[in-house]
């Protein structure tokens, strides 16, 4: 019996020292050589300033490119937008982002998120790696629920459980230096046309103010930035953009302004082909000569070269 339990207490060592190893070596190279994420990235931002950021869901990542603004408008921005994100995910990114860099506007991408409370289940999990830095019981309990205990003391427990979003590919990838991002933060999709019957689920838009977005407003009036929310094409769903114009200063829906269905490569999603459209869209409407017309304050030299504006 004496021997058994020597044994089973030599096996408990080896796997606990594996296990903190192992927690060790991930964190370090998902917090120090990782840029597959806008959550790492805007982590490892510190002492920058744009003229503008972009934050929301695929849709904010996919359909706005940065380079093209920068191009025919000089205006130079990163778009932060991050699959499945909700609104509360939107707010992190500008909180996180606001604490050490500075933006004279922020773009807000807003759809199906109005109906979103709290963090995407995918998007939080990228703060896993950095669960032992919340200062905050508070918003680790916000983040990771009944989780947040066992992800901040049981070592390698956290990589175990969200192993497909932050396992074993996502450190290999970050050690090899495959980037998930475009270095502005776009990232254009492919292809064009797609099943039309397909069956969406529309979006709801319950008559009441986003928490998050309140926090996001309340956010940049506190450090001086603009802000501005926005819906950006789709093809089959549709806004209820009157209660978004109700409650959010100064929303444009831009829901229905591109509905080629060659633009698309789902209902959801432009392919690159609208998104270059779309982006030229935006920045007529908030940097270009709409902008000008419409009161907008804008900063474009009328003595810049600007390619022409195509819908």
């Amino acid at each position: 019996m004496g021997r058994f339990i020597a044994e089973i207490s030599k096996l408990v060592c080896v796997v606990g020292l594996a296990a903190i190893g192992l927690d060790i070596a991930y964190t370090s190279v998902l917090s120090r050589f990782s840029d597959r994420s806008v959550l790492r990235r805007v982590r490892q931002m510190h002492g920058r300033h744009y003229d503008y950021i972009v934050v929301g869901s695929s849709r904010a990542m996919h359909h706005v490119d940065p380079a093209l603004l920068e191009r025919e408008f000089r205006k130079r921005g990163i778009n932060l937008g991050e699959q499945d994100a909700t609104a509360c995910d939107a707010f992190r990114v500008v909180r996180d982002f606001l604490a050490h860099n500075t933006a004279d506007v922020v773009f807000v991408h807003v759809d199906k998120e109005w109906d979103q409370d709290g963090p995407s289940p995918l998007v939080t999990s990228l703060y896993a790696p950095f669960v032992r830095e919340v200062k905050d019981p508070a918003d680790g309990w916000d983040l990771f629920g009944s989780d947040y205990s066992p992800y901040r003391w049981l070592p390698f427990y956290r990589y175990v459980k969200l192993g497909p979003a932050i396992g074993f590919r996502e450190v290999l990838f970050s050690l090899l230096g495959k980037r998930r991002l475009a270095a502005n933060g776009f990232s254009p999709l492919h292809g064009k046309g797609f099943n039309a019957d397909v069956n969406m689920e529309q979006p709801r838009f319950p008559e009441r103010m986003n928490f998050h977005y309140q926090q996001i407003l309340d956010l940049c009036k506190a450090r001086g930035a603009q802000f501005h929310f926005f819906t950006s094409p789709c093809h089959g769903m549709r806004h209820d953009s009157a209660i978004l114009k109700k409650y959010l200063p100064g929303y444009q829906d831009f829901s229905d302004a591109l509905p080629e269905q060659r633009y698309f490569g789902d209902p959801r999603h432009m392919n690159s082909a609208g998104a270059e459209a779309f982006t030229r869209l935006l920045g007529e409407a908030y940097f270009g000569l709409r902008a000008a017309a419409a009161g907008q304050p804008s900063r474009i030299s009328q003595n810049w070269p600007r390619a022409a504006f195509r819908e």
